[in-house]
């Protein structure tokens, strides 16, 4: 997973496959992943070259975010 683009409150967030399938994202704001306030599913298709991307936004009213790649 990388980021990039990354503002006060937003980033984005992306990885490359080899074959098509599904990047499930979790943002947490401690280790436990107790707390997700933001979660999201995005394809990795041919169309995209494989490449599943997503913009996270309100990162800054949370603070200190991990994310989580599965």
């Amino acid at each position: 997973m990388q980021s990039g683009d990354v503002s006060v409150d937003s980033a984005v967030l992306w990885a490359r496959a080899d074959r098509p399938s599904r990047m499930r994202v979790e943002i947490a704001t401690t280790d436990s992943f107790r707390d997700i306030p933001h979660g999201t599913f995005v394809d990795a298709l041919p169309e995209t070259d494989f490449t599943a991307k997503t913009l996270i936004e309100g990162c800054g009213r949370a603070g200190h975010l991990l994310p989580h790649p599965f």
